[in-house]
């Protein structure tokens, strides 16, 4: 179950990260895998679910008086 869209420019900007990392392999969007990408490195192969989270802090003037 998911909400909302699929994050799928951070997805880009997390695959971009993870070549320096080692090989990727980009799952297609509508795979319906728990996993956006996988990372193959010598030694571990890593499975990397991208989510975005809005953190939304209040900050009331009298704080600052």
């Amino acid at each position: 179950m998911t909400r909302g869209r699929p994050p799928v420019k951070a997805v880009k900007d997390a695959i971009e990260m993870a070549k320096s990392r080692g090989l990727v392999w980009e799952v297609p969007e509508n795979a319906g895998l728990p996993f956006d990408f996988v990372i193959f490195t010598g030694f571990c192969t890593w499975f990397i679910n991208t989510a975005v989270r809005l953190i939304l802090k209040t900050c009331l003037p009298r704080r600052f008086l």
